[in-house]
Formats: structure tokens, C-alpha cells, sequence
């Protein structure tokens, strides 16, 4: 071999192994990178004494660490739902004219939650006139 030729530092065998090496690291990242989400979801149906659904009631969930609040109305089938909430402690009420308030204490969400917390939320009729 004379002074002037150059030789590659890699082979191809050794440089295909390289880019997938890389590939792999990326690959890596990328699921590393969904695994690490801080957000999760409350959602659920409102429904009355006989299992109706509630549509138009006020449902709000409030992060008991930053008193957060977000609020939300129930559809045409009692259903609510929350995204994107922050990982946390919740209580959530539902309020309805007619019926009496529902509370739910210390839902627990967490990062390994996949589909989020469900709550169902059965209201009873308000006995005020």
C-alpha cells in the first residue's frame, strides 16, 4: 500500500451496523419517550337513581396540590371527560338543579394510568323545593 491510498475506516458490513446501531438508539428514545408522559384523564358518565343518563351537569375536578380547577358539562349521554390533566390527587363534583351535589375524594391519578380514571357518578334527587 502506498503512502497516498486512503482506506475507509469502516467496511460496509461494519457501517450498515453503525446506521442500525443509531437506528436502534433512536428507536430507543423514541419508546423511552412515550413512557414519560405526566398527563392523564378523568372521565365518566353522570346518571340518576335508575341508571338514566344526566345530560347538562356541571362536573368540575379540582387538583387538590395546585387547586386547580377545570370544569366541564355532561353531554346528551351523562358522559365528561377531562384530558390532559396534570399526574395527582382530584376531587370532582358533579351539580345538577334538582338533584343533590355528588363529591368524589382523592381520585388518584397516576403516570401509569393508560386510560386514564373512570367515575361514575350517580346523582339523587333533591328533596328542596
Amino acid at each position: 500500500m502506498s503512502a497516498r491510498e486512503i482506506r475507509p475506516v469502516l467496511s460496509v458490513p461494519g457501517r450498515l451496523q453503525s446506521i442500525w446501531a443509531v437506528f436502534g438508539l433512536l428507536a430507543a428514545m423514541t419508546v423511552t419517550g412515550y413512557g414519560q408522559t405526566t398527563v392523564g384523564q378523568i372521565l365518566g358518565t353522570v346518571s340518576d337513581a335508575s341508571g338514566g343518563a344526566v345530560p347538562a351537569a356541571a362536573v368540575t375536578v379540582t387538583n387538590t396540590g395546585t387547586n386547580e380547577h377545570r370544569r366541564t358539562v355532561s353531554d346528551s349521554s351523562g358522559n365528561y371527560i377531562f384530558p390532559q390533566l396534570p399526574v395527582g390527587h382530584y376531587n370532582l363534583t358533579v351539580e345538577l338543579r334538582g338533584f343533590q351535589k355528588f363529591v368524589a375524594t382523592e381520585i388518584d391519578l397516576r403516570v401509569d394510568d393508560r386510560g386514564g380514571r373512570t367515575q361514575r357518578c350517580r346523582l339523587a334527587r333533591s328533596h328542596r323545593r
